[in-house]
């Protein structure tokens, strides 16, 4: 992991670079990776030296999508199969809006890709309404305490919060057709 990061920006943190990396490395049947919260925003193309504003929506919306698929092409040449998560909920309308333009290009990016499925984690990190995963209800013997699954900033997951979501994900991984993979 590296906080902060993502695909919008490769001089900041160039995540191609560091998956062949890991992947010469470590020589995975799977590779799990979750990118989008950190791409709300422009990207650059450093080579070119040119910007693609946020605000741009359908521009920057091609462009994404095509390097979120080149991202998801790059690691099933090397990899039997790859899993790709989206953004998680926030508790901010702002935030959820970005994450959920985010979401969009990335499921249709991937569509069609072998050996790529992507899962969508506002399911996995929200309450059974489709609101976001704040805080769970005192269990018994808490004393009415809540066991809280968010940081205060209403983005990050706690440490309990982590431990749940990823009891989730793990599920849903188990659900997926990973035909080289065992859990």
């Amino acid at each position: 992991g590296k906080p902060s990061s993502g695909l919008a920006r490769p001089e900041f943190f160039d995540w191609f670079a560091e998956s062949e990396r890991l992947i010469a490395e470590f020589k995975p049947d799977l590779v799990v990776a979750m990118l989008g919260a950190n791409d709300v925003q422009r990207l650059t193309w450093p080579h070119l030296g040119d910007k693609i504003q946020w605000v741009e929506e359908v521009p920057w919306r091609r462009a994404y999508e095509g390097r979120y698929r080149e991202f998801a092409r790059f690691l099933s040449a090397r990899v039997p199969e790859v899993v790709l998560l989206s953004p998680t909920n926030r508790g901010w309308d702002n935030a959820r809006a970005a994450v959920t333009r985010v979401r969009e290009v990335q499921k249709r990016a991937v569509r069609g890709l072998p050996n790529v499925h992507w899962v969508d984690m506002f399911p996995l990190s929200s309450n059974a309404d489709g609101s976001w995963l704040r805080f769970s209800e005192a269990p018994a013997g808490a004393k009415g305490k809540r066991i809280w699954y968010r940081q205060p900033d209403r983005i990050h997951l706690t440490k309990d919060g982590g431990k749940l979501v990823g009891t989730r994900v793990m599920q849903t991984l188990s659900t997926l057709s990973l035909r080289k993979v065992r859990l």
